[in-house]
């Protein structure tokens, strides 16, 4: 029989295996890196995975910015790791940082749609183009926009960079 778009949960870009060399995992490519506390070793395997779609529920006044990466590791690790995550959004000022968020939905014994929530914590700054999170947990992360919040023009001077023409 023939598999249909219907009939997949994740659509995956490209993949990423780290296994354990060095204390960071640097994805350029695919905007996305994961720091390993010095003086820990890292877990044997870890595998991201860049999704480019999927059955996916997101909050309501709620735009993704960022790719979204399914993150598995081999065994259980007990120590915060810094996530850096690229986004899309040029911030034009420190105060439109806030509406910025890492969204993330859980992997384990989801059946889809993976519904997706803000979580806490994160810090995005002008000068860059990725959000840095401290996590311990690992599932589908990525970074929402928040569009609906009490202003409606909350983000109306925010530049999406997402279809810029690097030429």
């Amino acid at each position: 029989s023939d598999i249909t778009p219907d009939d997949i949960d994740l659509f995956v870009a490209a993949e990423k295996p780290f296994c354990g060399e060095g204390n960071t995992l640097d994805w350029a490519d695919y905007g996305f890196k994961m720091h390993f506390p010095q003086g820990t070793t890292p877990p044997s395997e870890v595998l991201i995975k860049a999704l480019v779609g999927g059955k996916f529920q997101f909050p309501d006044g709620m735009e993704v910015v960022s790719a979204l990466y399914l993150i598995s590791i081999s065994e259980e690790f007990r120590h915060l790791v810094e996530l850096e995550i690229q986004h899309c959004v040029c911030l034009k000022s420190s105060q439109q940082c806030k509406y910025l968020s890492f969204i993330t939905a859980p992997i384990d014994e989801s059946v889809p749609p993976y519904k997706f929530q803000f979580i806490e914590g994160g810090t995005f700054y002008t000068d860059s183009q990725y959000g840095m999170i401290v996590c311990s947990k690992f599932c589908i992360m990525g970074i929402g926009k928040k569009t609906n919040g009490r202003d409606p023009h909350i983000l109306s001077d925010v530049e999406d960079t997402s279809d810029t023409d690097s030429e």
